[in-house]
């Protein structure tokens, strides 16, 4: 899977669109997206959200995740309704431990019968 900043660079070279154009569009400076682009650093959902408006293309291909659920419409569809919130819950999810996610389970359980 290529990292953000070189898909965002396939996207702008496909998409034929300037990098000061994107910029402007989502409303960030030429030079944050470029250092992003150079893979300086990385952002956060809000940026890449914008960007990946401003490119007219999802956030799961500048995540690196489109390909992934490619042959797997009805997945797709499910995720699409999903807001950005809930992917960005679904993400850190993924990163937890088992322990860490018994214990939000456990958490989620007490809350219920409070």
């Amino acid at each position: 899977m290529q990292n953000i900043g070189a898909r965002l660079r396939a996207a702008l070279e496909a998409k034929g669109l300037p990098c000061r154009e994107v910029a402007s569009k989502a409303g960030i400076d030429q030079s944050y997206l470029l250092r992003l682009e150079k893979g300086m650093f990385e952002a956060g959902s809000s940026p890449l959200r914008a960007i990946a408006n401003a490119l007219a293309c999802s956030l799961a291909y500048v995540y690196g995740e489109q390909e992934a659920l490619e042959g797997k419409e009805e997945l797709v569809a499910k995720l699409e309704g999903l807001s950005d919130e809930a992917l960005e819950v679904a993400r850190a999810w993924q990163g937890l431990s088992e322990r860490q996610r018994e214990a939000i389970k456990a958490a989620i359980d007490r809350l219920e019968r409070d």
